[in-house]
């Protein structure tokens, strides 16, 4: 355990099995690899599961808020305005930011001199992943690609550095779990570094605040969330201002099924909750990959050529597009005045 929950989940799998249990102090624990297992769990069998694991001690505020730390009716609530950030249409708005983010960062490694060119491709993957929350996410450009030393860069650092190998506390919040809650709430202990956290929910209700004075609006996560609540307020009003009459008996049925909106703090907790979970596990994977396709040189040529099959599929679909838009704007531009 001292080597960190990675080493010791991988070599209990690895002497025991793909499925193993086990005790975290009085806590009954099972570990599995089985793929099918944890898609049952996750997808086809979730209704079961709804109910997430909650150490105590790291589920204090604005934690305790999280979407993975929230129950039963609150949760569904939550889960069901948070999920109106993911749809088709939200995602294609929020594309653009993401393709911004990759050609930054495909531009900053084709600069990088051969000579150089042996390196720690995580800091790379790591500042992209944060430019990309940071856009989807909060509307901001952060260039973390670029510059190792941007703020946000280093307090999401700090805070990831708790789960580090042979932290003594990590064991402490998961062994004894109300002892080590009472120890953080009396400010005996520190889980998790409260400079980096408060940088974190000042720096997003900043952005909660312009928002909802207006003064900018992007395509993003945080908007959804606030368009959800005002599209809730505005049918609230209609409804304290309307008379009960038959007339609007439809319009009392279906307004009155309607979810709750997310407070400030949700809001906060749920930004949070998007930065500090897509940061470490997109860099990871896309280490992982670059790192598993560069010793595997056929499988990466592969994949190149089928990029390369698509995109050119794409474009000439775009083309023809191309022309007929063309084609629309010469007829337009020809027969003006009979259009007008």
């Amino acid at each position: 355990m001292m080597k960190g929950f990675v080493e010791s989940d991988y070599q209990l799998i690895k002497k025991y099995g793909r499925i193993v249990g086990y005790f975290e102090g009085s806590t009954p624990v099972i570990l599995t690899t089985d793929f099918q297992l944890i898609k049952n769990v996750l997808i086809k069998d979730f209704n079961y599961f709804i109910n997430r694991r909650v150490i105590e001690s790291l589920a204090l505020k604005p934690a305790d808020k999280f979407l993975t730390n929230l129950k039963d009716e609150e949760w569904k609530n939550a889960r069901t305005i948070v999920t109106t950030a993911f749809s088709s249409g939200k995602i294609k708005l929020m594309s653009k930011h993401i393709a911004d983010c990759s050609e930054a960062l495909v531009n900053l490694l084709d600069n990088i001199p051969d000579e150089e060119r042996k390196m720690d491709m995580n800091r790379f993957f790591s500042g992209y992943s944060l430019d990309v929350i940071s856009s989807c996410c909060f509307g901001i450009s952060t260039n973390s690609a670029s510059d190792p030393e941007n703020e946000m860069l280093i307090h999401l650092s700090r805070i990831f550095q708790f789960f580090t190998s042979g932290n003594l506390k990590v064991m402490l919040a998961f062994f004894f779990p109300k002892f080590s809650k009472f120890f953080v709430e009396n400010n005996l202990i520190e889980f998790f570094p409260g400079t980096s956290m408060n940088f974190f929910k000042n720096f997003i209700d900043k952005i909660i605040e312009s928002r909802k004075n207006k003064q900018e609006k992007r395509n993003d996560f945080i908007q959804a969330m606030l368009e959800h609540e005002e599209i809730k307020s505005i049918l609230e009003n209609e409804m304290k201002n309307s008379e009960n009459t038959s007339e609007d008996s439809k319009f009392f049925k279906w307004n009155k099924n309607l979810k709750k909106t997310l407070t400030n703090e949700e809001i906060l907790a749920q930004s949070m909750l998007f930065m500090f979970a897509g940061y470490e596990t997109t860099s990871q994977t896309l280490c992982f990959i670059a790192y598993n396709l560069a010793m595997n040189p056929s499988c990466q040529d592969k994949l190149f050529d089928e990029i390369e099959t698509i995109l050119k599929i794409i474009i000439e679909k775009m083309l023809k597009f191309f022309k007929l838009n063309l084609i629309i704007k010469n007829i337009s531009e020809k027969n003006l005045i009979m259009i007008q």
